[in-house]
C-alpha cells in the first residue's frame, strides 16, 4: 500500500467524520476493526483489513426501562432513549423485553435484551455509556 492511497483514505475518514460529535472511538480485538458512535445515534465500523473500508450502521433509539443504580432497593427505575448498538462492537442490539431480575436480593420489572452478537452489557455499561447513574 503506497503513501498516496492511504492518504486518500484519511480524506476520506475526514470528510465522513467532518462536522459530526464523536461520543466514543472503540477498536475491536484481533481484527482492529474501529467504531466510532457520534453523537446523533449513530454508528461507523471501519475495517482496516486490507485498506480503509468505512460503513455506517444507523440503529434506531429505544425507549426502555433499566435500573437507576446496583442498589435500587428493588423500586428505583429510569427510562431512558438509547441508541440501539451493541456497546460492545456496535452491532445491533436484541429485541428489549419486559422480565423481572433481582439485583442485590430485590426484585424489579425492568427491560433486558440478548444481542444477537452474544455481547453482554450490565445495565451498569448503560448508565456509564450516557453518563447517568452509578
Amino acid at each position: 500500500m503506497d503513501g498516496d492511497y492511504i492518504d486518500r483514505q484519511d480524506e476520506r475518514l475526514n470528510a465522513f467524520c467532518k462536522g459530526r460529535t464523536i461520543d466514543q472511538i472503540d477498536v475491536l480485538g484481533l481484527s482492529q476493526d474501529i467504531v466510532i458512535r457520534f453523537s446523533d445515534g449513530s454508528v461507523a465500523r471501519i475495517s482496516t483489513a486490507g485498506g480503509v473500508e468505512i460503513e455506517e450502521l444507523m440503529y434506531p433509539t429505544r425507549t426502555v426501562r433499566i435500573p437507576t443504580c446496583a442498589e435500587h432497593i428493588g423500586s428505583l427505575l429510569m427510562t431512558i432513549t438509547v441508541p440501539w448498538s451493541c456497546l460492545v462492537c456496535g452491532g445491533p442490539r436484541g429485541e428489549p423485553v419486559e422480565e423481572i431480575g433481582f439485583f442485590g436480593g430485590r426484585r424489579m420489572q425492568c427491560h433486558g435484551w440478548r444481542n444477537p452478537c452474544g455481547h453482554i452489557e450490565k445495565y451498569s455499561m448503560v448508565r456509564a455509556s450516557l453518563g447517568v447513574g452509578a
